[in-house]
C-alpha cells in the first residue's frame, strides 16, 4: 500500500472541516483539580502539601487545589493528535499550505492537550478515537470530528516502511454521491459568484397542493438570480452514457415546477465525453439539460452546462 495522492488531500479536508465546526460549535470540556502553590489561596487548601512546602522554609506559600474547565480529555486528545500529524503528512502527500495553516490554527484551540499527547503512540490514540466515535454521549458533531481524527491517525493509507504486511482492523468508506453533488454546487457558486445566489434547497416548496407535508421539492442546487427568477440543478452520481432515466427527469421537473423554476440542469460524471443533451421545454415551462462532467476537466465541463442553459454568458 503506498500514499494515495488524491485521497489523503480529501481526508485532511473533511477533518479540518469536521474539527472546525466541533470546536466552534460542540466542543467537549470538563472541569478538574489541579495542583497549585503560592503565596494567595485560589482553590481548595491542601494541608499536607503546605506543611511540606513550610518544611522546606517556604513559608510564604500555601499549597492548594484550583478548580479550572479544561479541554484535556481523551476524545480532544485524539483531534489534537490528529491535526499535529497533518503536519507530517504535508510531507509526503499532496496538501495544501493552507490546510496545513488551518490545523496549526485550529490547534490553538487545543493546546493544553499537547503534553498528554506528545509521547502517546499513533496507534494508541487511534484506538481512543474508534471508542471515542462510538460513544453515544458524545455530540453527532464530536463523534464526526473524533471518527476522522482516528482516520488521520491510523496512517495505514498514508505509506510507510513493510506497510503491505499490516493488518487493517477498520474500513472507512466515503460517500461519494455526497462529494460529487457538494463538488458541483461549489463550482456552481465561483461561475456564478456575483450574479446569482447559489445555495442547498432552503424552503423546500411543497409539490402538491394543497401541502400534505410529506412530498417536497429537494433538488441539490438552487439559483437564485437577482432578477427574481429561480433555476434549478441535481447532482447525479450514476451513469450517463446515453440519457438520463425518465425517473431522474420526472423528478427535477416536478421539482422545478414547485420552485417555478423556469431552467433547470442535470449534472453526471462523464467519461465517455457525451457532452451536454437537451431536453427542450417541458409541458411545465421548464426548459432541461443534461451536462456530462470529467473528472480531468470539472469546472469547464460545469460552465459549458451554464452556458448551454443561458445562464452564463462567455
Amino acid at each position: 500500500m503506498s500514499p494515495d495522492p488524491s485521497t489523503t488531500p480529501t481526508l485532511v479536508r473533511m477533518f479540518l472541516s469536521a474539527a472546525k465546526t466541533y470546536l466552534s460549535t460542540a466542543k467537549v470540556v470538563q472541569y478538574k483539580r489541579i495542583p497549585d502553590a503560592g503565596a494567595l489561596v485560589g482553590g481548595r487548601l491542601n494541608i499536607p502539601r503546605t506543611a511540606a512546602l513550610r518544611s522546606r522554609g517556604m513559608f510564604h506559600k500555601v499549597a492548594f487545589e484550583r478548580t479550572v474547565l479544561s479541554a484535556d480529555l481523551p476524545l480532544n486528545q485524539c483531534v489534537y493528535a490528529a491535526l499535529r500529524e497533518i503536519e507530517r503528512l504535508y510531507r509526503i502527500a499532496d496538501i495544501s499550505v493552507q490546510d496545513v495553516a488551518q490545523a496549526r490554527t485550529l490547534r490553538l484551540g487545543l493546546s493544553e492537550c499537547l503534553a498528554s499527547v506528545v509521547n502517546v503512540r499513533r496507534s494508541s490514540l487511534a484506538e481512543i478515537a474508534a471508542t471515542e466515535a462510538q460513544n453515544e454521549r458524545n455530540s453527532s458533531k464530536a463523534r464526526e470530528a473524533v471518527a476522522l481524527a482516528g482516520a488521520i491517525l491510523d496512517a495505514a493509507g498514508f505509506g510507510g516502511p513493510e506497510i503491505s504486511q499490516r493488518t487493517i482492523e477498520r474500513s472507512w468508506f466515503i460517500n461519494l454521491e455526497t462529494f460529487f453533488e457538494e463538488a458541483v454546487r461549489r463550482v456552481v457558486g465561483n461561475i456564478l459568484d456575483g450574479s446569482a445566489l447559489v445555495s442547498r434547497p432552503l424552503s423546500r416548496p411543497s409539490i402538491f397542493r394543497p401541502s400534505s407535508g410529506r412530498y417536497r421539492a429537494n433538488p441539490d442546487i438552487v439559483i437564485r438570480h437577482h432578477s427574481g427568477s429561480i433555476s434549478i440543478a441535481d447532482a447525479k452520481y450514476k451513469d450517463f452514457s446515453d440519457w438520463p432515466s425518465s425517473a431522474d427527469v420526472h423528478e427535477i421537473i416536478s421539482h422545478a415546477a414547485a420552485y417555478g423554476a423556469d431552467k433547470a440542469l442535470l449534472f453526471f460524471p462523464d467519461d465517455s465525453s457525451v457532452g451536454i443533451r437537451s431536453f427542450g421545454c417541458a409541458a411545465t415551462g421548464c426548459s432541461l439539460w443534461a451536462a456530462g462532467i470529467s473528472f480531468d476537466q470539472p469546472e469547464k465541463d460545469i460552465l459549458s452546462g451554464l452556458v448551454a442553459a443561458g445562464l452564463v454568458t462567455r
